[in-house]
């Protein structure tokens, strides 16, 4: 067994603490999906995500907007680590709670939203020990120190620029961002806005938020879509002027080989529409369906990046690719109780695949975890495409 990047060191700082923090589950079947139940809706679902009420938009999702701009202005903060910039722990800390409204002045505008606070409770600590060590180690990385086995410091890539990595290998911007990815976007979407207590049929989907145009369930859908962070018209294909990020960004960089962007927006604009409407057979139904096909995204990216390291050469490469899939194999412990297709002892089998320490991941254990997750998420036939 080829042993991909060498050595063994200690467990980094917030790769335990990150598995340990999984919620608690249970496996189920995979729900049945609305093409196939049967229901034919008597109301237009439309071909974008743009619902009115007396001639004006019905659809609110600017905090989501808001965090999803603050997560890009705090991974831009955390990239100039990765050029061999000095970091400072308080600035990094102070976005993600977005002290003072304006991320204690790091941000460029002005919100009462925040990362910190919508992040699920037992991570969120976490981020703020990463960020003591990213300052720690940019120290190293200011002065060009080179990264080693055991030692944080700088690596290159094979487009020439550098990133920061701590003692283990693991790339903190990568880490940082496709966490927060799934302790806060994903883990609001599946426990917070897809829930009984926001979306559930006993929710008051009559009378209108005082002030607003829509219904408290309206808007829990519009937010559940928000953190999804898709334009309006975001498709399969896309070819609009709209940004997609993050979700929708991987979203659309699977999509070539898994179709996943047209399914996960009719799901999205056909439960908006059912609720609407009062429908709420069509609405539970298209619920389930981004249940399954949000989850199976984040499998499709660790398979993803599973492929780009097996095929990579470069040691810097290797470390990025390496980081951005334990990001995302972090998300796979967000979704509810009930959906889930993976339990802890199981997702703690899957990160003993990929090991505490980068530089002793081997081609065996990428090839095991890649196989058990493509045959857990129904994506055999394309495992090796993804």
């Amino acid at each position: 067994m080829r042993t991909i990047l060498s050595l063994n060191i200690s467990k980094t700082f917030f790769v335990g603490a990150l598995v340990l923090t999984a919620l608690a589950t249970s496996c189920t079947k995979d729900p049945i999906i609305c093409d196939t139940c049967g229901i034919a809706p008597s109301y237009d679902i439309p071909a974008t995500y743009v619902f009115t009420r007396s001639d004006s938009s019905s659809v609110d999702y600017a905090g989501q907007t808001n965090r999803i701009m603050q997560l890009v202005e705090l991974n831009a903060k955390l990239k100039t680590g990765d050029a061999g910039q000095k970091l400072d722990a308080q600035v990094l800390k102070d976005m993600f709670a977005n002290a003072g409204g304006n991320g204690g002045g790091a941000f460029t505008f002005t919100s009462t939203r925040q990362l910190k606070d919508k992040c699920f409770s037992l991570d969120a600590s976490i981020y703020a020990a990463l960020y003591d060590s990213v300052a720690l180690a940019s120290d190293s990385g200011a002065v060009g120190a080179l990264a080693a086995n055991g030692k944080a410091g700088l690596i290159k890539r094979s487009s020439g620029s550098t990133i920061l990595i701590d003692k283990n290998g693991f790339e903190y911007t990568q880490v940082n961002q496709k966490g927060l990815m799934g302790a806060v976007f994903l883990y609001q979407i599946f426990n917070s806005y897809l829930s009984e207590a926001k979306i559930g049929d006993a929710v008051d989907n009559t009378t209108l938020v005082a002030g607003k145009n829509y219904t408290a369930m309206e808007h829990a859908a519009d937010e559940a879509f928000g953190y999804f962070g898709a334009p309006i018209d975001f498709s399969s294909n896309y070819t609009g002027t709209g940004t997609p990020r993050y979700w929708a960004s991987y979203s659309k960089e699977m999509d070539a080989v898994t179709g996943c962007s047209d399914r996960i927006m009719k799901a999205f604009r056909t439960m908006r529409a059912a609720i609407s409407n009062k429908d709420m057979t069509v609405k539970n139904a298209q619920r389930e369906i981004l249940y399954v096909e949000l989850d199976k995204l984040v499998a499709s990216c660790i398979i993803h990046y599973a492929n780009a390291v097996l095929k990579e050469t470069n040691p810097g490469n290797k470390f990025h690719a390496m980081s951005e899939m334990y990001g995302f194999m972090q998300a796979l412990k967000y979704n509810t109780v009930e959906k889930r297709k993976i339990t802890n002892s199981e997702l703690t089998v899957l990160f003993g695949y990929l090991g505490t320490n980068l530089w002793n991941v081997t081609e065996q254990g990428l090839t095991n975890l890649k196989n058990d997750l493509a045959t857990r998420y129904g994506l055999e036939s394309i495992k090796s495409t993804l």
